[in-house]
């Protein structure tokens, strides 16, 4: 940590030894502490959604605007901010830091395309299985499990009715044809021979009938089973075409997966052949615009005017580069020094304004703490730059 109140300024910065990183909760809460919870435009939200850095930065710079106390002072702090949006989103917010204003540079438009270049959609409904057979299947399954107890009686069964009259009517054909004959052989007188033949004769047929039960049982039975073994069949026969059906359906889903994951992939590398192209229009147009500000940062630190061509393309506004040259000590050579275009990391320049104050380091210009400490951790500086940049620091003052 380091810290310093000249001038009664509050001035502190973190992490330069060991680049500690920021998270968006931590800006979250930061803003919150501050009471500028409705003090950020939506574009500058997100970028501080996608780089928590640049959130305390601008933070720090939404401060140093809200304490100045004059109109150039508020300029400078409205300016510096701006460029830090050009620097993370290529984008201003305006006079108010609210506005959103593109910057219209070819990284600019390559990353509206990359905004537009929507989820992933892959166009075809994955298959869907109904299984057609679930009526059937539940009926035949229930009439098996739901199936009667075997139960038989001779009065029930039809072919005990059949063989009941049958035998019956022998019995009576028996027992007629015996008295019949026992009569005649007694000349037509009753007697107890006759009576005994004709009821032998009966009886015959009445245990054939008796006798016939156990088969008529077993017949029963054979068919409780042949119904119970073709319901129990027919269940199978379903289930085998439904698994069928189902087999078919995991193939068709298999094959959906398999195409949709081959389309994301193409996806995937569509989108990160236009990242990476972005990046890389964005990496050359900031070193440009960084070449052109130490330009314009030189001119103006020997006390001189740089041109208003000069002036647009770095990226700064006029009134910004009029601040500066207000701002810079009568006489020329004050403000802000030129700088080395290859300074070691721990060439690093205090200016004091007054009421507030800016850094150059690696030629380029940070007008409060916490955007100079997201320029430090962005630098993935070794232990013995960082050293460097703390013995610096503490010859302005920042004590750690």
């Amino acid at each position: 940590m380091w810290r310093s109140t000249p001038q009664g300024v509050d001035r502190n910065i973190s992490g330069v030894s060991d680049a500690m990183a920021v998270t968006y909760d931590d800006f979250l809460s930061a803003v919150s502490k501050a009471g500028m919870t409705n003090g950020f435009s939506q574009w500058d939200l997100s970028t501080a959604q996608a780089h928590p850095e640049f959130g305390m930065s601008i933070l720090s710079l939404k401060k140093d605007y809200q304490n100045a106390k004059t109109d150039e002072q508020r300029l400078l702090a409205n300016t510096a901010a701006n460029a830090l949006r050009k620097s993370y989103g290529s984008y201003t917010g305006g006079a108010d830091g609210m506005q959103y204003s593109g910057t219209g540079t070819a990284a600019d438009r390559e990353l509206s395309h990359l905004g537009s270049f929507g989820g992933f959609s892959y166009g075809k409904a994955a298959p869907t299985y109904e299984n057609q057979y679930a009526a059937y299947q539940q009926k035949l399954l229930d009439g098996i499990l739901n199936r009667e107890d075997f139960s038989w009686s001779r009065e029930t069964d039809p072919q005990w009715g059949s063989y009941k009259k049958s035998y019956l009517r022998e019995g009576e054909r028996a027992t007629a044809n015996a008295l019949g004959q026992a009569a005649a052989a007694s000349g037509g007188r009753p007697s107890s021979y006759a009576v005994n033949a004709a009821s032998q004769a009966g009886d015959y047929y009445a245990t054939q009938l008796n006798d016939i039960i156990p088969t008529l049982y077993q017949q029963a039975y054979d068919r409780y089973l042949q119904d119970y073994n073709m319901q129990l069949s027919g269940l199978n026969a379903v289930n085998a075409q439904e698994q069928l059906d189902y087999a078919r359906y995991l193939n068709e889903l298999g094959q959906f997966n398999t195409d949709r994951d081959l389309a994301y992939k193409e996806y995937l590398g569509q989108y990160d052949r236009e990242k990476d192209y972005y990046l890389a229009l964005l990496d050359r147009e900031q070193n440009k615009q960084a070449l052109l500000q130490q330009q314009v940062d030189a001119i103006l630190a020997a006390g001189g005017s740089p041109s208003g061509g000069l002036v647009d393309r770095s990226g700064y506004e006029n009134e910004y580069v009029n601040a500066l040259r207000r701002a810079a000590p009568a006489g020329g050579g004050g403000g802000i020094p030129a700088v080395d275009p290859d300074p070691d990391y721990g060439d690093i320049q205090y200016h004091d304004f007054g009421d507030t104050f800016a850094f150059t380091w690696r030629g380029k210009t940070y007008y409060s703490i916490s955007e100079l400490q997201s320029a430090l951790n962005r630098a993935n500086l070794s232990e013995k730059e960082a050293e460097n940049i703390r013995g610096k620091l503490a010859g302005y003052g920042f004590t750690s």
